[in-house]
């Protein structure tokens, strides 16, 4: 995956920019402008590093092992060490294992959806927003600290770090060593600054990395805490865990009492414009082979022709046929694949056409392959791709 990083220190600063890759490891930020972003943009993933003023991290132990229900807990887990109202703050989580740690990193939303709206309307769809910190080194044996002008990142490991301003360095830094004592300080900028700091600390300082450096190991790790995780513009982070999961379904819902609405309507027409036309070709047929005969039995002589008419035409829609076992077992596999979004859903021919929207063409793939291993055919009828979504359409019907 290849990772076009943005760098910003405020919507009025020039935007740094870096492209990194698996095979492209190392690169530096160089200043650039929107337009040549926007250019670029297309094949990357956009990572936005915003500010470390706007983002907090975090740790805590949450003993439930299921992440809905450890999502649910976290806020709560941290009030206390929150200055803000947890309704007021966007929340997204990382643990490596049921038993680690859970690693967090909190933002307002107002915030979050200020530097969302921002690349809007530089028409820029952003992927990931993570702290500045994230972009310092990661040192198995030590902590990186970038000296600013005016203030100080601190990276003690892939997530967990702080900035604070150069005039109250000299306070949180010390208390923040004593308490974990790393072996080492890998400086950029004024060393002299923290080596006088530490001179009577056992703990080595050695140079570090220039902060306009970036490595694609010490960011890419750090990218399962992305800001944009979960996220819904105005709603609190417990609403985004509760609800999301369903809203699949809760579309599905909709559509479905629409087109049942609709189609009524729609079916007792056609099937009255075709009835008509049906009665109409068996007066003429009947009047053309026997001129001076009469309908005897027009009833079953309709329900012949009609029948030998939808087979010649492909036949009518079987309105006895319920959509909802097909429905029943398609939705629990759009719960699946959130990211999903159906636009349209109709059932003719004994089968659902949905209409849906995804990030890329690889989830349509995937979401044929679960289907067909319940039982479901699907078929794509068209695919419309733009550059940050696929339009497609799906067949759905029962395997025979």
């Amino acid at each position: 995956m290849q990772l076009l990083i943005i760098k910003i220190t405020s919507p009025d600063a020039t935007p740094l920019g870096a492209v990194i890759s698996p095979k492209k490891t190392e690169a530096s930020f160089t200043e650039t402008d929107w337009e040549t972003i926007r250019k670029h943009q297309r094949g990357n993933k956009i990572v936005l590093l915003v500010p470390d003023t706007d983002v907090s991290l975090a740790q805590t132990t949450i003993p439930s092992k299921n992440k809905k229900q450890m999502m649910q807990a976290l806020p709560f887990a941290l009030e206390e060490s929150l200055a803000e109202d947890v309704d007021n703050l966007h929340f997204s989580a990382y643990r490596e294992s049921d038993d680690s740690t859970v690693k967090a990193a909190i933002i307002k939303h107002e915030r979050l959806g200020f530097w969302v709206d921002f690349l809007k309307s530089h028409d820029i769809n952003v992927h990931y927003i993570l702290p500045s910190v994230f972009a310092l080194p990661i040192e198995e044996d030590g902590w990186s600290v970038n000296i600013g002008e005016e203030e100080a990142q601190i990276r003690q490991s892939t997530f967990d770090g702080f900035v604070c301003d150069l005039d109250v360095m000299d306070y949180i830094l010390p208390n923040e060593l004593e308490e974990h004592p790393p072996e080492a300080l890998y400086v950029s900028g004024d060393s002299l600054r923290v080596t006088r700091l530490l001179q009577d600390q056992d703990i080595e300082i050695r140079a570090g990395r220039p902060p306009h450096s970036i490595k694609y190991a010490d960011i890419q790790p750090t990218l399962v805490l992305n800001l944009l995780t979960n996220y819904n513009r105005g709603e609190s982070a417990l609403k985004n865990i509760d609800w999301s999961p369903w809203k699949p379904v809760a579309v599905i819902g909709s559509l479905l009492l629409l087109t049942w609405l609709g189609m009524g309507f729609w079916q007792n027409h056609q099937s009255q414009l075709k009835l008509d036309a049906i009665e109409a070709e068996i007066s003429k047929v009947y009047r053309g082979t026997i001129p001076s005969g009469n309908l005897t039995n027009p009833d079953q002589q309709l329900a012949s022709m009609t029948s030998r008419l939808s087979l010649l035409q492909g036949g009518l829609i079987d309105t006895s046929v319920s959509p909802l076992p097909t429905i029943a077992s398609i939705a629990p596999i759009l719960k699946r694949f959130p990211k999903m979004i159906v636009k349209e859903l109709i059932f003719k021919r004994n089968r659902l056409e949905i209409k849906v929207e995804t990030p890329n063409l690889g989830m349509i793939d995937q979401f044929k392959q679960t289907a067909e291993k319940l039982q479901l055919r699907v078929e794509i009828g068209s695919s419309k791709t733009t550059t940050d979504s696929v339009a497609s359409t799906l067949f759905i019907q029962e395997a025979k």
